[in-house]
């Protein structure tokens, strides 16, 4: 997650990356985390179950964006364990797509 953003729109808005359990990432925005029920405050590594809607903007055409419905926002277990190294993270982590700067430069210029 970033840090949180004041918002008149949205009281305020923080953009949090996560990953799809087909192994994508995604970007979800916005998200008024703090004004969140406790209980739906998920944390770092932590599973949750949401509907999204695809972000259609002028202003974001980025693949992975997408808008969640936090009114069906549900938090699942406990975040992923970081014992023995960050095995259980790394695992996630490792399967992603993964690009350096200049492979995304070449990309972003490619469009």
């Amino acid at each position: 997650m970033t840090y949180p953003h004041p918002s008149e729109k949205y009281r305020e808005s923080v953009c949090t990356a996560g990953v799809t359990e087909s192994g994508k990432w995604i970007r979800l925005y916005p998200v008024d985390y703090r004004y969140q029920p406790r209980s739906n405050q998920f944390r770092k590594y932590q599973w949750i179950e949401i509907e999204l809607e695809k972000t259609e903007s002028a202003k974001d055409n980025r693949s992975a964006s997408h808008r969640p419905n936090l009114d069906t926002l549900r938090v699942l277990g406990e975040p992923i364990s970081s014992k023995n190294g960050w095995r259980d993270r790394k695992a996630i982590i490792d399967a992603l797509p993964h690009r350096t700067v200049n492979e995304w430069k070449a990309q972003w210029e490619g469009r």
